[in-house]
């Protein structure tokens, strides 16, 4: 077995070489446990205190809070200005000038930078709030903070995935019974802000004039209302978790923090 470890967390086989878990990421230090004496019932070595320092986010959280704000307020104002600028080029009046269309080229490419940025934020407070949580003695999060920075940024997979390591982040800490309704409020109008505007933009397709129009415009207004809510409650998630973790670290004593060497939260 000396090409082999077991990990106690999850039961997964990892080749001696490898630091932490390929299944849940537990630093080999940490979750290491001798195969011969694993039971159906026994776990990993539960952390007896902090490892390591806290390094606090309040300075992401608000970097990231401000840029949400800044991407919902460029998403409102793109989206007046498309929809004065669609209803324009197709009423009877007269057409839309080249200073409106740049106005809305404008506000459309406000609208990315802002949204990439506080994603780009969201995903370093997020991977940050994860290294913390040895520090805070509440053991290692199922994902490392390099991967949780990865898993932020990658499309499609982060509405899955994220939600799941602030649910984990918060549990971890002090689980709460309206935890899963914060996460699910910010997460679900997200998610069909998303839908709303692909499913608008593909029936628009299939009709002409003013029904594409109506559609195109009705989608917008859903959508960018519902971006508005949830920018709102991912910022109030965001300062959920600050507070969690802050919490947790004014009742660490500081003599009581342990130190893991060897602990490595890299790729294996």
């Amino acid at each position: 077995m000396k090409d082999v470890w077991v990990c106690g967390q999850c039961r997964s086989v990892n080749q001696a070489r490898d630091q932490r878990c390929y299944a849940c990421h537990t630093p080999r230090s940490v979750g290491a446990v001798d195969p011969l004496k694993l039971s159906v019932t026994s776990t990993a070595p539960v952390v007896t205190g902090p490892i390591g320092t806290y390094q606090s986010t309040i300075g992401l959280a608000l970097l990231t809070s401000l840029l949400i704000v800044v991407a919902v307020g460029a998403s409102m104002l793109e989206s007046v200005l498309a929809i004065n600028a669609l209803q324009t080029l197709t009423g009877p009046g007269p057409a839309a000038t080249d200073a409106e269309v740049e106005a809305v080229s404008t506000a459309f490419l406000l609208m990315l930078g802002a949204a990439g940025l506080a994603l780009l934020a969201w995903a370093t407070w997020l991977s940050r709030a994860v290294a913390n949580l040895p520090a805070l003695g509440v053991g290692y999060g199922r994902t490392s903070p390099a991967f949780v920075f990865v898993e932020s940024l990658i499309p499609i997979y982060n509405m899955y995935q994220v939600h799941r390591i602030v649910a984990d982040i918060l549990r971890r800490i002090r689980p709460a019974p309206r935890d899963t309704w914060a996460i699910l409020s910010a997460w679900m109008p997200l998610v069909f802000s998303i839908i709303v505007t692909y499913l608008t933009t593909r029936i628009a397709l299939f009709f002409g004039g003013d029904t594409r129009i109506a559609a195109v415009v009705l989608g917008r207004e859903i959508a960018v209302g519902l971006q508005v809510v949830a920018g709102l409650f991912l910022v109030a998630l965001i300062w959920r978790v600050e507070r969690r973790m802050r919490g947790r670290a004014s009742e660490i004593r500081p003599d009581s923090r342990l130190t893991a060497p060897g602990t490595v939260w890299g790729p294996a």
